[in-house]
């Protein structure tokens, strides 16, 4: 057999699928991932067409999601330090780790190792590296409807919406302003 087949193989690395490049016969391998955006996008609408009806769970720490702003179908991505939702290209970051730290979830762009968190004003930047309190989310599951998020402003939970421009996370005062999310395991 041709020496550049390539085989699907599991790397213990996140829970991402890598496809393993024979390029030649010596033991340098080059690990490329499986898919594209264009894929993501599309595996996530049949896939919501399977989950109507379904209730939606909450992201557990330790596992890697994409997040889906259910009206939209767009992602929550972070390109060139810039955080937005927006549909993803191949250089968005669009896969957030769920990380907890003291009963309070976080998500972690696994590229840049950066936080979601406060931007000190109404909205939200993955700028840090540590998880702290600007960076605390709680996670609201409602039923089949996806899950909202709640994120820690001092003294009180501010609930996650998008702001009128359709791209900027925004905090807002109700969760009839909220977004609702969807976690797609990665």
């Amino acid at each position: 057999m041709d020496s550049r087949l390539v085989e699907e193989v599991r790397i213990s690395q996140g829970e991402k699928m890598y496809s393993q490049s024979a390029v030649s016969d010596d033991s340098s391998t080059v690990y490329t991932p499986t898919h594209t955006a264009e894929a993501d996008n599309m595996s996530y609408v049949s896939r919501l067409d399977i989950r109507e009806g379904t209730n939606f769970r909450a992201p557990s720490p330790g596992k890697t999601y994409m997040i889906f702003h259910r009206e939209s179908g767009k992602m929550i991505c972070l390109k060139n330090g810039d955080l937005n939702v927006r549909k993803p290209d191949q250089q968005s970051g669009r896969y957030w780790k769920c990380v907890e730290k003291d009963g309070w979830l976080g998500f972690r762009e696994t590229v840049s190792g950066n936080v979601l968190g406060h931007n000190g004003k109404n909205g939200f930047r993955a700028t840090m590296k540590k998880h702290d309190q600007w960076e605390y989310f709680v996670v609201v599951p409602k039923g089949n409807e996806g899950c909202q998020l709640q994120s820690l402003r001092w003294p009180t939970l501010k609930w996650v919406g998008i702001d009128s421009d359709g791209r900027s996370l925004v905090n807002t005062t109700s969760s009839d302003e909220a977004a609702l999310w969807e976690f797609v395991e990665a």
